[in-house]
């Protein structure tokens, strides 16, 4: 970013569910780039022979998992309305995938923020014992894990529970290990219906306002990040 091509960045939280949750993450994020393209918003571009939209991605979910919120950061070329972003991709995402509000600036998800998962299996005692036969911490986890919500019966059959999954300062936990361990807990595996990631991001909007929770953007940064 130079004073000739200032820099503009918008925070765009978005959710995916559904079938959309086996939708891959850079294809996911394909998605958000041409429905911003289509939106003919003034997207700024990696430098080089093959441009690429600046955005900063957030850490992948393994495939088959949904969320609530998932934080994209997107560079612009010129000043752009945070709302004008949210109301001008209505209808441009594939069904699944909805921008759920835009912030300005740049709020990256620190890479050791705990992630909280729900798991909705198909019975309630299967999940019942694969989380009472899970150990604390897991060798293969780096962090912690712990129920933050009882296994729950559903009126239609089937069980949900919460788990807390907690990355030490400065590393990360692996959403794909927790459920591999989980389903390795019971000799024929756990089937689960879904797998959703609940985000609080509502209450978050606030105080997401103060650059002193996140990081810097590395300088120089360019094209998709993939961390």
């Amino acid at each position: 970013m130079t004073a000739a091509h200032p820099d503009h960045t918008i925070t765009l939280f978005v959710a995916k569910g559904g079938e959309l949750a086996w939708l891959g993450h850079l294809d996911l994020a394909r998605s958000i780039e041409r429905a911003l393209r289509r939106a003919e918003f003034p997207l700024r571009f990696t430098e080089g022979f093959h441009k690429r939209t600046k955005m900063r991605l957030p850490e992948p979910l393994p495939l088959g998992v949904g969320s609530e919120a998932e934080r994209y950061v997107v560079h612009f070329a010129a000043q752009v309305d945070a709302n004008e972003v949210t109301a001008r991709l209505a209808g441009r995402l594939p069904r699944g995938v909805e921008v759920l509000a835009a912030l300005a600036g740049s709020h990256p998800e620190r890479k050791d923020a705990p992630l909280t998962l729900e798991l909705e299996a198909e019975a309630e005692d299967a999940l019942q014992a694969a989380l009472g036969g899970l150990p604390t911490p897991l060798p293969t986890l780096s962090g912690v894990w712990s129920v933050v919500q009882t296994v729950t019966p559903l009126p239609a059959g089937g069980a949900i529970a919460r788990v807390l999954l907690e990355a030490p300062a400065g590393g990360r936990v692996s959403v794909g290990r927790f459920l591999e361990a989980l389903r390795a807990v019971l000799p024929g595996g756990l089937a689960l219906r879904a797998v959703t990631r609940r985000v609080a991001w509502q209450a978050d909007l606030v105080s997401l306002r103060s650059p002193a929770r996140f990081a810097p953007d590395t300088p120089g940064e360019a094209g998709i990040r993939r961390e």
